[in-house]
């Protein structure tokens, strides 16, 4: 199974296009979004997560998403009601079961989807606990102290919840995003962690 996993267009439609094509090139089964679809600043958000997720769609790949700390909840409804969202859920494509959970740890800039720690680990633990197949671990918060989660500045600024989970659970394959500066590859035990950055695209083989 071959799959796109990308994030962040803050409802930069033409990114979209170009992860689509991407995904037709590669022959990909599945397109993974991280998050950040839309954006809480424009005009009609939820029009434009319709737009991006009818692009993605284009070719024909499975999409599957969960929402960012940027989207709206009318924009978590739209991944809702057309079949691609994974918040909160867990989804079976393949060999693997993908877990997801959209939003983010708390930021100091009142985003629409923040979460508290205890809350990510509590969702997410009962996620995976439903589970006994291999997981793909689908976020847009990315694990704390890690390659993925250092802004410009310097500072760490992921999820410790995600990270405990992470270590603690081993999914085969864990894809983030939130942080742009970030993006890039680490690992986590036998964890492979990708962070694909903003309309990014890493290809994945499963």
């Amino acid at each position: 199974m071959i799959g796109i996993a990308t994030a962040d267009f803050h409802g930069d439609v033409e990114k979209a296009e170009q992860v689509a094509e991407k995904a037709a090139d590669e022959d990909a089964d599945v397109i993974f979004v991280a998050g950040d679809v839309s954006d809480f600043n424009l005009e009609d958000p939820a029009q434009v997560a319709e737009e991006i997720v009818d692009v993605l769609k284009e070719h024909g790949q499975e999409i599957m998403a969960v929402p960012g700390n940027c989207d709206t909840p009318e924009v978590v409804r739209v991944l809702d009601t057309s079949g691609v969202s994974v918040h909160l859920k867990v989804k079976h494509i393949g060999r693997y079961d993908v877990v997801g959970m959209g939003g983010s740890n708390p930021t100091p800039f009142d985003t629409p989807l923040e979460f508290e720690e205890d809350v990510i680990e509590s969702r997410l633990r009962e996620l995976m606990n439903s589970t006994d197949e291999p997981v793909i671990l689908l976020t847009h918060a990315p694990p704390k102290d890690t390659a993925v989660d250092k802004v410009e500045a310097g500072d760490h600024v992921g999820s410790e919840a995600i990270r405990k989970i992470v270590e603690e659970f081993q999914p085969k394959l864990h894809i983030c995003a939130h942080i742009h500066e970030a993006a890039g590859e680490d690992e986590l035990g036998n964890t492979r962690v990708i962070n694909p950055g903003p309309g990014g695209t890493v290809v994945v083989e499963l």
